[in-house]
Parts: structure tokens; sequence; C-alpha cells
């Protein structure tokens, strides 16, 4: 009886410290799933079901309590959760544009194509890339707060950051060209 209320209180605790951080980031976290998120994706339901997600995380074992971990975790489970959350708007927009197949292409269109553009390239980085890229631009971290949180030499993360943004450029000039 004792092992499982001594249990019960253990995940108390690790959930509260869970839950202390969320709340503490809460505004830098609904930042960054701003701008991961399309303009069409609640962000305040994309933060609340990623502090459950991460705060279960923690309780099963998969993820330590400590902020060295939930950090990139948390971040790393904005950007699923906006991705499944903008593929899904995507489908539905697919499946109206089908449906007004005689509208014209307005201006809107032409930005929304060029977004799309810069997030496929975006999202072609090889993955430590993209962390990167993640980080430093949309988290405005400092390249030697990432290096510590993804525990890698500064001047890795500098090379990582620099080669992705060549290939993001890379990506973006062929597909203008092939527009002309």
């Amino acid at each position: 009886m004792r092992s499982k209320q001594q249990s019960a209180t253990e995940r108390e605790q690790v959930w509260r410290v869970c839950y202390t951080w969320m709340l503490e980031n809460r505004h830098r976290l609904k930042s960054y799933a701003l701008i991961q998120a399309d303009g069409e994706t609640d962000v305040e339901l994309l933060v609340d079901r990623v502090v459950e997600r991460v705060c279960e995380a923690v309780l099963s074992g998969r993820v330590s309590a400590e902020e060295s971990a939930l950090l990139p975790y948390t971040l790393r489970s904005i950007h699923n959760m906006a991705e499944t959350m903008r593929k899904t708007n995507l489908r539905r927009k697919d499946a109206e544009r089908s449906y007004h197949t005689n509208q014209d292409t307005t201006a809107m269109d032409e930005k929304e194509a060029e977004y799309t553009a810069l997030q496929q390239a975006v999202l072609s980085l090889p993955q430590a890339q993209l962390t990167v890229v993640e980080l430093k631009i949309w988290q405005k971290n400092t390249f030697k707060e990432i290096s510590t949180i993804l525990q890698e030499p500064e001047s890795t993360v500098r090379s990582r950051y620099l080669a992705a943004l060549q290939q993001i450029k890379s990506i973006l000039n062929e597909a203008h060209e092939d527009e002309n």
C-alpha cells in the first residue's frame, strides 16, 4: 500500500515540476508555436496539446524533467504537432480548391505559394540543420545557447546553420528559375 502512495506522490511531484516549467515558459512556447503553425492553427490548442504530451512523456519516463531535456523535446513536439495540424489544414484547403476550380488566382494565392515553397525548403533540411534553424531563427537563441541545448560544439552549430541557409537559398533559387 505504501509503495502505491509513494509512487502516486512521486508522479504528482514530477507532474508539478513539468507543469510548472511549462507555465513559466508558456509565452516562449506560444511564440514558437505561432511561428511553426500556419495562420489557421489555433496556437492555444496546439500548446495545450503539447503540454499534455510532454507531461505524459515525463511521467512515463521517456523524458527527463530537467530543463535541458524538456526544451528540445517540447520544441520538437510543437513542431511535429504544428506540422500535423498544417497538413490537416492543407488537405482541407485542397478539398475546397478542387470544389472551386473556376476561381482566379489571387495575390494571396501567390503569397501562399511563396510561403509553401519556403516551408518545403525548410522542411527538406536534414533534422540536425532543421533543429538549429528553428532554435536560431524562431527561438532567437544564440549559437552558444543552441550548443548548450543540443550538447554540440558551437562550431558545429554554426556550420549546420550556415549549411541550412545555403541549402534553403539554393532550393528557392531553383524553384524560382523553374517558374521562369
